[in-house]
């Protein structure tokens, strides 16, 4: 197993198996790389949180779009009544839509919109 240690502007690693010490310079550079990757970090924890966000306001949006058609949909088969001039038939329902309402979970109902 490989341990690091600091001397001065050096780090070194020190290997267990044979004792001897490797010197990696970090000076200037190295710094500067070390805090440019840092700064990246940082960049991208910040675009994560704002793409998550953002996915919450289109969920949001979609499941209300959603929500309107599924009621639509309930409205459809409840309204769908025959003309009156066809005997036997007069105002019997000819449209039939079952589903079963995922509405009634809140929380699943936002999960599987945003799943899709």
């Amino acid at each position: 197993m490989a341990t690091l240690r600091r001397k001065g502007a050096y780090w070194y690693l020190r290997d267990r198996s044979d004792g001897a010490d490797t010197e990696y310079a970090t000076g200037a550079t190295d710094r500067k790389a070390a805090e440019a990757w840092r700064v990246r970090a940082a960049e991208l924890a910040e675009e994560r949180s704002r793409v998550a966000e953002h996915r919450d306001i289109c969920v949001s949006d979609l499941s209300g779009e959603v929500n309107s058609m599924l009621a639509r949909l309930a409205r459809a088969g409840a309204v769908s009544k025959m003309p009156a001039g066809l005997g036997a038939w007069a105002g019997k329902p000819f449209l039939r839509i079952g589903f079963e309402d995922p509405r009634d979970d809140i929380e699943a109902f936002h999960t599987r919109v945003g799943d899709a």
